[in-house]
Formats: C-alpha cells, sequence, structure tokens
C-alpha cells in the first residue's frame, strides 16, 4: 500500500507545500479505512520521492506511522531512499541492467549463465531488500494494436513509429521486428527474475508492469499490450 504520490520532477516532499500535508492526510485514511485487512501488510509514502528534504520528510513519516500502527512494515519510498528507519527497503540496485550501462551491464558483458544472484547486494542490508522495477525490457511496436483504440485516446505513437519504418522501406519487416525483440523481451526478463529467486534472502521484487505502460508516453515493456491481451 502506498500514498500514491510520485513527488519528483514538479514536486518534492519536505519543503512546506501541500503534499507534505496531503501525505500525512492519505496515510491516515488508508490506515483507517485498510488497517485491519490482512492483505495490507507492507507500506511506503510512494514512489521515487524527491526534494532536497525528503529524507528528512520520511524518516519523520515513518515514525508517525509506527507509533500510530505497528501492524505492517513501512519504508520511506519506492526505488529509494535507504533509511535508518526503513523496515524493508526498496531499490533499483539488484538488476542486470543499470542506468547508464550500455555494453558494461552484466547481461551485455557477460556470456549467458545460470548461476549469477544479488547476493553481494542483498547481504550489505540488516532489514529485507526488495528490488524497484526490475526488467524493463521493450519490445517493438504490435501496429495490430492501433485499430484497438476506438475510444477517446489514439494510439498516434504507433502512427509514427509505422510511418518512420515505411519510411525507411522496411514496413514489410514490423511482423519480424515485433516478434524478434518479443523473443529477446522475454529471454532477459527470465534472467532477470532467475538472478532475483537464486538470491538468498531475497525478500522479492518489483516489476514496471506486466503490461505496456502508456502512462509517460512510450514504454513498451509488458508481455501484455495495455489492453491486457497477450503479445504472443
Amino acid at each position: 500500500m502506498e500514498c500514491s504520490s510520485w513527488a519528483n520532477q514538479g514536486s518534492t516532499l519536505g519543503d512546506g507545500s501541500p503534499i507534505d500535508d496531503f501525505i500525512y492526510a492519505e496515510g491516515d485514511r488508508i490506515l483507517q479505512a485498510y488497517g485491519n485487512h490482512p492483505s495490507l501488510c507492507m507500506m511506503a509514502y510512494g514512489n521515487e520521492p524527491g526534494g532536497r528534504n525528503h529524507k528528512q520528510f520520511l524518516e519523520g513519516l515513518l515514525d508517525y506511522w509506527k507509533s500510530k500502527d505497528n501492524r505492517r512494515v513501512y519504508t520511506g519510498g519506492a526505488g529509494w531512499p535507504v533509511l535508518a528507519a526503513n523496515e524493508f527497503h526498496n531499490g533499483p540496485d539488484p538488476r542486470i541492467q543499470h542506468w547508464g550501462e550500455g555494453l558494461e551491464s552484466s547481461i551485455n558483458a557477460m556470456a549467458p549463465q545460470t548461476i549469477s544472484d544479488y547476493r553481494d547486494i542483498i547481504s550489505q542490508y540488516e532489514v529485507p531488500f526488495v528490488a524497484h522495477e526490475i526488467g524493463q525490457w521493450c519490445v517493438y511496436p504490435d501496429f495490430k494494436e492501433i485499430g484497438k483504440y476506438t475510444g477517446v485516446l489514439k494510439a498516434t505513437n504507433f502512427e509514427i513509429f509505422k510511418e518512420t519504418l515505411e519510411e525507411n522501406h522496411m514496413g514489410d519487416q514490423a511482423a519480424d521486428f515485433f516478434m524478434a525483440s518479443g523473443k529477446l523481451q522475454a529471454l532477459c526478463y527470465k534472467t532477470e527474475i532467475e538472478a532475483a529467486l537464486r538470491t538468498p534472502g531475497f525478500a522479492g521484487f518489483q516489476l514496471l508492469q506486466l503490461h505496456d505502460f502508456p502512462g509517460q508516453g512510450t514504454a513498451l515493456v509488458g508481455v501484455l499490450d495495455p489492453f491486457f491481451d497477450s503479445k504472443a
């Protein structure tokens, strides 16, 4: 459970803006409405916090939550930060491709294997560690998806991709690109998840999503499309 906030690149935590009070109030509402539900066992402020004072703000928030209702485990945010007050951590380090690594990442620099894990990372922490948004392996657009948008939303991004491919005289290869990249995507997710499952003491992991994420534009990270239909 979280307070459904992403205070980053536009809003911040701990700087006295209205979102600070909202997080406290929303946390109170969540604990009041769902506090007795058995599935509410982990709780965070929200996702990837920003701001010069976000760590201090989250430390205070966690102390408040613990004193109010100690029946679950709390962490500051999904993604970061690692705080002394966290009862579990949620971070991006355990993954086979880090931001900006390019060809230096383990999945690119090493031959395929089935023995690696993340124990060197996990062993640094005394509380459970959950990996944040592992994977994010993208697949080429399936242009047949364009016809599914029959309401107010339109797949204009797909239309641009299709036009660009045709301008480069490869329009007839669209299905091949989609299938080949999809096969690679599945192999990458398999490698990522199996490394996590091999790791002793690993508390778990999050995927960005099982389906594509159009919320920020184009993020074709899913094995399902935005309609939860299989891409196979």
